[in-house]
């Protein structure tokens, strides 16, 4: 029965899987766009399509995070801190393409960024620009990751679900050990604070 359903779940997904593409690069586009890169080595997906589905989603979410801040700027917060934005609209208006690739590009201060540009007013047009110049440029990057991280597997994909295994234990053990040396700490500081 359990076999049954994996394998309906299988052909599913097989069969919708460029749907599944664009939901998932909605949500987490650039873990996706290297995971598609290792489907397109699998023969899973063709290039082409998935290259041009990542750059279009990834135009359309960064549209989106600065329509967000565009409309918050009428916002108490936004008034308030006019001072501010007066700042950061100063250096944008002085490195736009740095700020937009950099945050881009460390995938951390994308958000951010793109909601910041859309609270100073940047002009949608040439944040169009800058981004998606990066975009051509890294998700074809991220692409080429992972396909040649397949290529690093060879035939042998059986292996990769090991080694992410491996990688998901060693990192829940950081963890734990990491809580457990936290704890250690403050018992240690609560002892030495009582004994003063």
């Amino acid at each position: 029965m359990i076999e049954t359903i994996i394998e309906a779940v299988a052909s599913f997904l097989s069969s919708y899987k460029y749907f599944f593409l664009i939901v998932t690069s909605l949500l987490q586009g650039r873990m996706v766009a290297v995971f598609a890169g290792l489907l397109i080595n699998m023969k899973e997906l063709a290039f082409w399509p998935t290259y041009l589905i990542l750059v279009f989603i990834g135009v359309i979410s960064d549209a989106a995070y600065y329509f967000l801040g565009r409309f918050g700027s009428n916002s108490k917060i936004a008034k308030k801190h006019e001072e501010k934005i007066g700042y950061i609209k100063k250096f944008w208006d002085k490195h736009p393409g740095k700020v937009i690739i950099f945050g881009k590009v460390t995938m951390v201060f994308i958000v951010p960024v793109l909601i910041l540009s859309g609270l100073v007013k940047f002009p949608l047009k040439k944040l169009f620009k800058y981004t998606i110049i990066t975009d051509l440029v890294f998700v074809l990057v991220l692409l080429g990751t992972g396909y040649f991280f397949g290529n690093a597997f060879g035939e042998n994909y059986r292996y990769l679900g090991a080694i992410a295994s491996l990688f998901v234990i060693g990192f829940i053990f950081v963890i734990f050990v990491l809580k457990y040396l936290g704890k250690k700490k403050i018992s240690a500081q609560t002892n030495s604070t009582e004994k003063q």
